[in-house]
């Protein structure tokens, strides 16, 4: 399998040259001309040099990517544009066209709404003809090339056994119910083709799953933020959310997203996530409510309680 041209080595970081500095030159060195003419006007002109695998033709590259990238950093159109190209087979993507492939998100309702018929989903994006949804089969079937996408949900793990694949696309791992249960059942059923290839995209959370495929040298790793993909965001969205959440946990976990730090909570707060002052004044209250009840009086009030009776009437 032979390189890419070394000035168009792939890179992940911000100091990596634009798409437009090294994507045409690339198409006409490797493509056969009618894939560049279609590559240049889709996704391959449109997207960020981190969301596009040159890396992919190189000898021994991964069959696997894992791109853990912040809100809105553009993990879903990534993953639609991935399957699209592996349908029809664009190198550097894939080097032979897929017909099975399975899309796994939280739910049915996510790989639907989201991964399927999304803004940035696999219909959305489809250049020409788009695939036809069978919602009461819950695949996408491409009529011209016969490929399917089946639809799976991490809520029931057991569904993926027994169906086969070529290719796989999960989406949100980190928010996976069972998550490792059903990254494992995933894992059996692709066995089909030569080099049966798979795409996480997820905001990080420290799951054990998400730590040791982050380490493992079989995925190629790549990491997007918020920032990279704000020209395709809203007007003034990254000042108001960098205002607000910048400094703080939520922000760094969302925005410029790191898969070894702590996990954000999103159940109540507890009182070692309350300022100091408010959680010494909400324990203070909680004692003095807690001490006119019988069954709830510790031993240092019970005692003083004994001592003046009728403080405590």
């Amino acid at each position: 399998m032979e390189n890419p041209p070394k000035h168009f080595a792939s890179s992940t970081t911000a100091s990596s040259p634009s798409p437009e500095q090294k994507q045409p030159g690339w198409s006409q060195e490797v493509l056969h001309p009618r894939q560049a003419d279609r590559a240049t006007r889709g996704w391959f002109a449109q997207a960020r040099h981190e969301q596009y695998p040159l890396w992919r033709r190189r000898e021994g590259a991964p069959d696997n990517w894992m791109v853990v990238g912040g809100r809105g950093a553009g993990k879903t159109r990534l993953g639609a544009e991935w399957v699209n190209a592996l349908v029809r087979g664009f190198s550097p993507f894939t080097l032979a066209r897929h017909g099975q492939i399975a899309l796994v998100g939280e739910t049915f309702s996510d790989v639907r709404e989201v991964m399927i018929e999304g803004p940035s989903g696999i219909r959305a994006i489809a250049r020409g003809e788009p695939p036809r949804f069978e919602a009461t089969r819950r695949r996408l079937v491409w009529d011209a090339s016969g490929a399917v996408a089946y639809a799976f949900s991490a809520e029931d793990p057991e569904s993926l056994r027994g169906p086969q694949f070529a290719a796989a696309w999960c989406d949100e791992l980190a928010k996976w119910k069972h998550m490792e249960a059903t990254f494992d059942m995933l894992q059996f059923g692709l066995r089909l083709g030569e080099r049966p290839v798979q795409l996480i995209t997820t905001t990080p959370r420290p799951a054990p799953l998400v730590r040791r495929l982050m380490a493992d040298p079989r995925f190629r790793q790549t990491r997007m933020t918020t920032r990279d993909n704000a020209r395709n965001l809203a007007p003034g969205f990254m000042a108001s959310i960098e205002a607000r959440y910048a400094r703080t946990r939520l922000g760094r976990q969302e925005l410029a997203p790191k898969p070894d730090a702590p996990p954000v909570s999103t159940s109540k707060a507890s009182v070692s996530t309350i300022s100091p002052l408010r959680a010494k004044a909400r324990k203070g209250f909680l004692c003095a409510v807690k001490s006119r009840i019988p069954g709830y009086i510790d031993t240092p009030m019970r005692a003083l309680a004994q001592k003046s009776p009728r403080a405590w009437q």
